[in-house]
C-alpha cells in the first residue's frame, strides 16, 4: 500500500506541475497539490494501520472525485478534469482493495498448525 500511495502521490504532484505549466486556476492547483501531499502522508501510515490507510485512501478518492465535478462545472480544461477523475477512481480502488489485503495479511500471519508450547 505504501508504494502505491507514493506512486499515486508523485503522479498527482506531476499532474499539478503540468497544470501550473498550462496556467490553470490557482484554486484547483492548490487542491491538487494538497491532495498529493495527503497521498504522501497516507504512505507514512504505520504498516499495520490498515483501517487508517483505507480511510485516508477512500477520503482522497472521494475528494478528487468532488474536485473533478467542480472542475467540470467551472469549465476547467477537460483533460485536467478527467485526469483528476482517474486519480480519484485509483484512490477509491486502492482504498477498497485495502480491506482484502488486510484480511489476507491477517490470515497469513496466523500460525497454521497447533502450537507446541
Amino acid at each position: 500500500m505504501r508504494g502505491v500511495n507514493l506512486v499515486l502521490g508523485a503522479a498527482l504532484f506531476a499532474l499539478g506541475v503540468v497544470g501550473v505549466r498550462a496556467s490553470l486556476a490557482q484554486w484547483l492547483l492548490s487542491l491538487i497539490f494538497l491532495l498529493a501531499f495527503g497521498a504522501f502522508v497516507t504512505a507514512l501510515a504505520p504498516p499495520r494501520a490498515f483501517a487508517v490507510s483505507r480511510a485516508l485512501d477512500l477520503g482522497l478518492g472521494a475528494a478528487l472525485v468532488v474536485v473533478w465535478l467542480v472542475a467540470l462545472g467551472a469549465s476547467i480544461e477537460s483533460w485536467f478534469a478527467w485526469w483528476t477523475f482517474a486519480f480519484g477512481v485509483a484512490f477509491l480502488i486502492v482504498g477498497v482493495g485495502a480491506a482484502g489485503i488486510a484480511r489476507e495479511t491477517e490470515r497469513l500471519s496466523r500460525p497454521s498448525g497447533p502450537s507446541h508450547a
